[in-house]
């Protein structure tokens, strides 16, 4: 009974969302697809049955037997009948044998873009197609309807359509829309994969800002003083799960990454809406909270602007690390963390180790103490503070970290409560379900 509940909330809640939010095109992507599409057409078109049976001069009750079996006794004419009543352009590409784009060869189509194999199979193709296939499988090219379904999920990501992966030319990622042209990504191996994988995640950050339509767009307070006034009033706690429910409020989505690599984090903004993505490997809460604070002020920057983009590498040039923009995004994060005297406890902790790095963790601790801060906060900024001098201190501040709960899940929970999916096609819904899927569960 109650996962028959939980199916019928759910085609209510899509009916709603059809009705409120009309998409401007709804995935097909085989023709057993097709049926489906044609009934969230009409509901999204506001048409009622009895209106479809008189465009159609069918009775109204054939209708009803139609949607209720999904079509099933229709044929191909009667379909296309429907659709052209319903005023729909239906694209269905038809692949023919020649082609030969079978599993295999659309996989390693895909590779040749710098795209790992095994993160396409996890994250973004239907479950299907990462089914083994064997030496002496015999595939029917073009055929293969996980294969089409794949085709059409690369397309909305990628913006590779069917004459481009059954083609020969190099695939070409479409780095402008994405921002990768501004950051300069290196065009080896290593850097094809990291512009692929933004790609990927300027995606995700483009259908979020889409479904958020809902959330209020609230000035961001981006200084130290104001940001924890306005959040003290809140009634938050300043830890990862305050702040990212502040965030949430003032019309920031936040969303967990936790694929090994590519880059620490994102900030894009679409259409005016600012999207966070917080992508760390690292179990300490402290450290995801330092990097959503520092995203946070750099969505704060070309406020007037309705787009926007900043893309933390994992391996940042020193250039990079010393800019303007990431000195000043660290600092507030610091000054969020230490009550705006970030620096003055930096000093505090060299004076009393009389500037030598082995007494530096000793020093932490009491100037924690006794300005009553997180030692784990002040350890990690003053890590980065010796970095700029090329000193590594990253391994003696874990060291004075806590671990209680995994971040990924905290922000990750945060996430689900506060996302409506219902808003979201089945492939846009399933792909934000895949990307929130820790990777070692896939």
């Amino acid at each position: 009974m109650q996962s028959q509940y939980d199916e019928l909330s759910s085609d209510l809640k899509e009916y709603e969302v059809l009705k409120s939010h009309r998409p401007s095109q709804i995935n097909a992507a085989t023709l057993e697809d097709l049926p489906a599409a044609l009934i969230s057409a009409r509901i999204a078109l506001d048409l009622s049955q009895a209106e479809l049976a008189r465009r159609t001069g069918l009775k109204e009750q054939q209708i009803q037997r139609y949607e209720a079996t999904n079509y099933e006794s229709a044929t191909l004419t009667r379909l296309s009948e429907i659709a052209k009543a319903l005023g729909v352009r239906v694209a269905e590409t038809v692949f023919l044998p020649q082609a030969r784009l079978d599993r295999r060869s659309f996989l390693d189509r895909l590779s040749t873009s710098g795209i790992s194999v095994d993160w396409l199979t996890s994250r973004l193709l239907p479950p299907e197609l990462s089914t083994p296939v064997d030496e002496g499988e015999q595939t029917v090219e073009g055929t293969d309807p996980s294969v089409a379904r794949s085709i059409s999920i690369v397309e909305r990501v990628f913006g590779w359509d069917a004459d481009r992966l059954m083609g020969v030319d190099a695939l070409k990622l479409p780095r402008e829309a994405a921002s990768l042209a501004r950051f300069k990504v290196p065009a080896h191996a290593e850097g094809k994969k990291l512009s692929a994988y933004v790609v990927y995640a300027h995606y995700l950050a483009m259908v979020i800002a889409n479904a958020s339509r809902d959330l209020p767009l609230k000035e961001l307070d981006c200084k130290p003083a104001s940001f924890l006034s306005a959040m003290k009033k809140t009634g938050k706690n300043l830890d990862l799960a305050g702040v990212v429910d502040y965030l949430w409020d003032v019309g920031v989505p936040v969303i967990p990454l936790n694929d090994s690599g590519a880059f620490h984090g994102a900030c894009w903004r679409v259409s005016g809406r600012n999207v966070i993505v917080v992508k760390q490997r690292s179990l300490f809460e402290s450290r995801w909270l330092f990097d959503l604070l520092h995203e946070y002020f750099h969505s704060c920057q070309s406020a007037g602007e309705s787009t926007f983009a900043w893309i933390e590498d994992a391996d940042l040039t020193s250039t990079r690390r010393v800019s303007a923009e990431e000195q000043a995004a660290n600092r507030f994060a610091a000054d969020v963390l230490l009550g705006e005297k970030a620096e003055v406890l930096v000093a505090e902790c060299v004076d009393l180790a009389n500037g030598n790095v082995s007494y530096l963790k000793r020093a932490v601790v009491e100037i924690a103490s006794r300005h009553d801060v997180s030692q784990a906060h002040l350890a990690n900024y003053l890590a980065y503070r010796l970095s700029l001098q090329k000193i590594n201190w990253w391994g003696a501040a874990g060291n004075l970290q806590h671990r209680e709960n995994d971040p990924y899940v905290i922000v990750r929970d945060v996430f689900f409560k506060r996302f409506d999916f219902a808003r979201l096609d089945e492939v846009d819904r399933q792909l934000l379900r895949r990307a929130l899927t820790p990777s070692e569960n896939l």
